[in-house]
């Protein structure tokens, strides 16, 4: 650890290197030095923290030696680093010429193999020369298959997932854009193990500096682009229904942007630009209402931001402040968006988990779940489940038992008494509150006025929910001012 003498110093240097790193995110070389500069000033989580971003974007450029190298150094300086364990398992796992155990590579040299009698047909084999010869040559025989037909192909385990085969043309899933000139330049690798449905999970970045130049002679440069795309996204369970080269190839067109504290990361009423992955940090949700600031919890690494918005095409509900060094990666809305109709599943995967965070919205904003922990409503969502209501279709009956509580989401229902209208219910509104607290009795009828979505608690759960802290209490405050208008 540094001296007294030198901390404030290496402050000054922390200081000077973060506002620089904050205009180039992608610099490896101030990534280096922040990190070495944490290192001094004895703080080993955030030098580990700078060494796997370095080494995420090592990965990217094609320089895995230099990635696997950081990765260690970053778990040398803090064992459980879970973010940089997680790299390293994955990129030794791949094989990619490293070696697990060491930092070197290894010492044999690999035999470029350039196979396909068929025409129209490229792809750059690399063999290590370790693998025995009769391995060799099962490698060599391994049916070769172009980069655009990848792109269409499905394993058992995809379907197994409920991914639809996309019936749109490959050019419609293209990610990521490449320079014509650089075509030459691009190479896939294959494991050593390769399987004969030759699968995107099994290719990794082409280390393109150890690689003679082949010209390909159809995979076009965007094709082996898409295919290649790298980095690797995080495991989120999300984009599990989307195909291992799909998902790099979104996340490689994501937009890297890092936060300081207290930096807003998203602003409620402003547009929401696409959909954002926090990849690292600490950031606090808040929400400005009638009632003032309200601070509704806390999101961290792999949390999802911005699908409520980006599914239902709203300006921002909430606020997003850093409360420590945080990184995004942004993923394009227009790209989610085709992948969505190309993948159905992928679709209904977004679709569930945007519905939650609503709920968990409509819960930590409204009158009634308000006092509860977020894991008191984390724990309650799970009761609730969404539904539809068709114009004039009534969920209460006046005089008679309500089947539960609900909670508008969309669109606007009326309370009627003896057929006079009384009020209406609009979203983040409650229909039920009054039944609940008088037996299950409503006192008026409750009619979607217009096609509506709610969010519905049954009665049991309800009854349960009133033994949480505050829950009655607000239940009785809302039930008076409804008894007032009713």
């Amino acid at each position: 650890m540094a001296g007294s003498e030198d901390t404030h110093r290496l402050h000054q240097s922390l200081a000077q290197f973060k506002q620089l790193l904050a205009s180039e995110p992608q610099n490896t070389l101030l990534l280096e030095r922040v990190a070495q500069v944490y290192a001094r000033l004895g703080r080993p989580a955030d030098a580990a923290d700078h060494l796997t971003d370095r080494a995420e974007i090592l990965f990217e450029q094609g320089d895995l030696e230099g990635a696997v190298a950081d990765c260690r150094r970053a778990l040398a300086h803090e064992p459980g680093h879970a973010r940089a364990r997680r790299l390293v398992e994955g990129l030794t796992a791949r094989g990619a010429g490293l070696q697990a155990e060491d930092e070197t590579v290894i010492t044999e040299p690999p035999v470029p193999v350039l196979g396909g009698p068929e025409e129209g047909l490229y792809e750059l084999r690399v063999v290590p020369a370790s693998i025995p010869p009769e391995g060799q040559e099962a490698l060599r025989r391994t049916p070769i298959v172009d980069a655009e037909s990848l792109l269409a192909t499905h394993d058992a385990e995809d379907l197994a997932l409920g991914v639809d085969p996309p019936t749109l043309p490959p050019e419609f899933l293209e990610l990521t854009d490449e320079p014509e000139e650089d075509g030459d330049e691009v190479a896939m690798l294959l494991g050593a193990q390769p399987t004969p449905r030759t699968r995107s999970r099994n290719l990794e970045r082409a280390i393109t500096s150890k690689l003679p130049r082949v010209a390909p002679r159809s995979a076009t440069p965007r094709a082996v682009s898409a295919v290649e795309a790298g980095p690797v996204s995080a495991d989120l369970v999300l984009f599990r229904a989307l195909p291992a080269t799909v998902e790099r190839g979104l996340f490689a067109k994501a937009e890297r942007r890092s936060y300081g504290e207290e930096q807003k990361i998203a602003e409620q009423g402003a547009p929401a630009p696409g959909v954002a992955v926090i990849t690292k940090g600490r950031a606090r949700v808040e929400r400005l209402s009638e009632r003032g600031r309200e601070q509704l919890g806390h999101v961290g690494e792999d949390d999802v931001v911005g699908l409520v918005e980006h599914l239902r095409g709203a300006r921002w509900r909430v606020t997003v402040l850093a409360e420590t060094d945080v990184h995004v990666r942004w993923l394009d809305a227009s790209a989610l968006a085709r992948l969505r109709v190309a993948y159905p599943a992928l679709d209904r995967a977004l679709a569930a988990e945007a519905e939650h965070q609503e709920l968990l919205l409509h819960l930590a904003t409204g009158p009634l779940f308000g006092a509860l922990t977020p894991g008191q409503r984390e724990a309650l969502a799970r009761d609730f489940r969404a539904r539809t209501l068709m114009v004039d279709e009534a969920i209460a009956q006046e005089g008679q038992v309500m089947d539960g509580l609900y909670l508008v989401r969309d669109g606007r229902l009326a309370q009627y008494r003896d057929g006079e209208r009384l009020a209406a219910l609009s979203p983040g509104d409650a229909a039920g509150v009054l039944a609940a607290l008088d037996g299950g009795h409503s006192p008026v009828s409750v009619v979607a006025e217009e096609g509506a979505e709610v969010f519905f608690l049954e009665r049991p759960a309800l009854a349960a929910a009133f033994d949480l802290p505050g829950v009655r209490e607000a239940f009785e405050r809302v039930g008076t001012l409804r008894r007032l208008v009713t």
